[in-house]
């Protein structure tokens, strides 16, 4: 991922945060488990509502979103990637992991692949 696309993608991560705050309950991640009072037909409705009404927030700030998503993006090509992760240093790979993943790192970007969604080698 490119330092610009990663700040991109921060600020909309940030955003989708900021219309969860405002809208509680609504995005799939804050539902509680079914509620036993409902009926099957009741939770689906109750589901579809909360889509609904979480959707129509979503598409109220597109408008004031893309300006602030352009901005992130150009900004993040000139911002060194300790700025972008607020760690002090630069990603690190870690080669020696167990955690399947394949990594790339340059000056501009960071790779992580897991080994076990690649397809097989060819012969």
């Amino acid at each position: 991922m490119s330092r610009k696309l990663y700040a991109a993608c921060e600020r909309l991560h940030e955003e989708d945060l900021a219309i969860a705050q405002s809208t509680p309950g609504l995005r799939a991640e804050d539902q509680s488990a079914d509620d036993q009072e409902l009926s099957d037909d009741a939770q689906e409705q109750q589901r579809l509502t909360q889509r609904r009404i979480l959707r129509e927030q979503q598409e109220e700030a597109r408008p004031r979103l893309r300006p602030r998503l352009r901005d992130a993006y150009e900004r993040g090509a000139t911002r060194d990637w300790s700025n972008l992760l607020r760690r002090p240093q630069e990603p690190e790979l870690e080669l020696e992991s167990d955690d399947g993943l394949l990594e790339a790192a340059t000056p501009e970007t960071y790779l992580a692949v897991s080994r076990y969604v690649l397809p097989p080698a060819r012969a």
